[in-house]
C-alpha cells in the first residue's frame, strides 16, 4: 500500500473533524484532543493497515478501542479537582425539559427534524449553499446517503 505523508495529510485533514466530535460526544471535554491525536498517531504507525477507501471507520474503530481501553483505566479524581458548587437539578426538570423538546421536534417535518438531530451529532455535512443539497454521513464507514 506505501501510504506516505501526504496520504496522512489528506486522511486528517477530511477526517479529524468527524473524530473529534466522535469523542466529544462520548469522553470528558478535557480529554477529547488527546483522544483525537493518540487516533492519528495510531493511523500513522499503522499506516500500512489502513484500508484504502475505508479510512473513516478503520478511524472510527480505532476510537472505539482506544476509549473502551481509556475508560479501563479509570483515573482516580483528586478532592481538589472537584467542584466546589453542588449541581442541584432536580430530575424532574430535565424530564420535563426533555418532553419539551420532544414535543417541539414532533411538529417538524421528519425531514426537518431530520436535518436537526443530524446537525445536532454532528453528522450533517453540507456540500454546498442549496438546503436541498444536504448529505448525511454515517458513522463508522455507514456510507453516505442523500
Amino acid at each position: 500500500m506505501g501510504h506516505g505523508p501526504q496520504w496522512f495529510e489528506d486522511v486528517f485533514r477530511r477526517h479529524a473533524t468527524a473524530v473529534h466530535r466522535y469523542f466529544a460526544r462520548r469522553a470528558h471535554p478535557g480529554e477529547v484532543d488527546d483522544l483525537t491525536a493518540e487516533v492519528f498517531a495510531t493511523a500513522w504507525r499503522r499506516r500500512d493497515d489502513v484500508p484504502d477507501g475505508l479510512e473513516l471507520a478503520w478511524l472510527y474503530r480505532t476510537a472505539g478501542y482506544l476509549l473502551a481501553n481509556h475508560r479501563r483505566k479509570a483515573r482516580p479524581v483528586l478532592v481538589e479537582t472537584m467542584p466546589v458548587e453542588v449541581d442541584h437539578a432536580d430530575p424532574q426538570h430535565l424530564v420535563v425539559v426533555d418532553d419539551s423538546v420532544r414535543e417541539v421536534l414532533g411538529r417538524l417535518s421528519v425531514r426537518d427534524r431530520q436535518v436537526l438531530v443530524l446537525h445536532a451529532w454532528g453528522w450533517l455535512v453540507y456540500t454546498s449553499d442549496a438546503a436541498d443539497d444536504l448529505t448525511r454521513a454515517e458513522p463508522a464507514g455507514g456510507g453516505v446517503t442523500r
